[in-house]
């Protein structure tokens, strides 16, 4: 447009006023649009394209996942499809190229887990009881902008997203019972879904000392048959999962699924903020759970 700096100075308005200049262009160009064109958008827009899930039993593994949630202790909330804009690189290091942004300073849920951080961050701030754990899970309707060219995977898709923050009590003690606890969760409800399937359950040790890797392990003891516990130990930087991660697969009918991961994060320590404040966090993608249940199948 032979307007040097115009994205600058277009980002150093105030949220109002930028609101308020957007609102206006999307109003002329939505009365370009004409409405016969529509319906090759709906289909042809990776962002607005049906995907296809069914819906009906999406909703009965909703319910199914919320329900063992509940059971383990969280409390559930519902989200709407908005989340105040950086919800995700100003606290991840996730770049905002990856998320569809909204106007009023919003942004389209692309990962739920770091609202639920904000709302165990909210908490927090009401209520600074060091004894106190706090542990929220949702299902949401999320949405990616990179393109995955992968069976299963669209812009688009459902989540249930986990979140369990409390305060250090030394000896890694509430890192080491949050992690086991999401971890036998996601087991025990991933069980039921394939009873034929072969788990493997992928430990991720960056910077966790041998402390806590051992809680972790003896608390896991338990699954020693029931699945395969594969311990990977990495030495280069990786900071979105800082101290340890774990990814839960499952191998049914000669193909392997990644269903489940999550790991100890640092968000709430600069949001509360508290350096002595921890944070684990895991998600499970429902669409690719049915996907894989359906794949191969004959009797569902």
């Amino acid at each position: 447009m032979g307007l040097p700096g115009l994205a600058d100075q277009l980002a150093d308005l105030s949220g109002s006023d930028l609101n308020t200049l957007l609102m206006e262009v999307f109003r002329l160009q939505a009365g370009k649009e004409q409405p016969a064109a529509l319906v090759s958008q709906l289909v042809t827009n990776r962002f607005t394209m049906p995907a296809t899930t069914d819906p009906m039993r999406l909703r009965e593994l909703e319910i199914q996942y919320l329900d063992s949630c509940k059971n383990a202790g969280f409390s559930l909330v519902q989200f709407g499809p908005l989340a105040p804009l950086g919800t995700c690189s100003s606290m991840a290091p996730v770049s905002q190229q990856t998320i569809l942004p909204a106007l009023r300073n919003t942004e389209v849920v692309s990962d739920v887990t770091n609202l639920l951080a904000l709302l165990i961050a909210r908490d927090v701030r009401a209520n600074p009881d060091k004894n106190r754990v706090i542990q929220y899970a949702t299902t949401q309707r999320q949405v990616r902008v990179q393109a995955f060219d992968r069976p299963g995977f669209s812009a688009h898709f459902s989540i249930i997203g986990m979140a369990t923050g409390g305060w250090d009590q030394g000896n890694h003690d509430f890192e080491a019972e949050a992690f086991t606890h999401h971890v036998l969760t996601h087991y025990r409800m991933l069980k039921t879904c394939f009873a034929d399937g072969n788990f493997r359950i992928n430990f991720y040790w960056r910077q966790a000392n041998d402390k806590l890797r051992l809680k972790i392990m003896e608390a896991l003891s338990a699954l020693a048959d029931g699945a395969t516990l594969d311990h990977q130990h990495e030495d280069r930087d990786y900071s979105y999962y800082p101290l340890a991660q774990f990814k839960m697969l499952v191998e049914r009918a000669g193909q392997v699924w990644e269903l489940a991961d999550g790991g100890l994060v640092d968000w709430t320590q600069s949001i509360i903020p508290n350096r002595k404040h921890r944070l684990m966090i895991s998600g499970a993608g429902l669409d690719l759970i049915l996907h894989a249940r359906s794949t191969n199948t004959t009797n569902e």
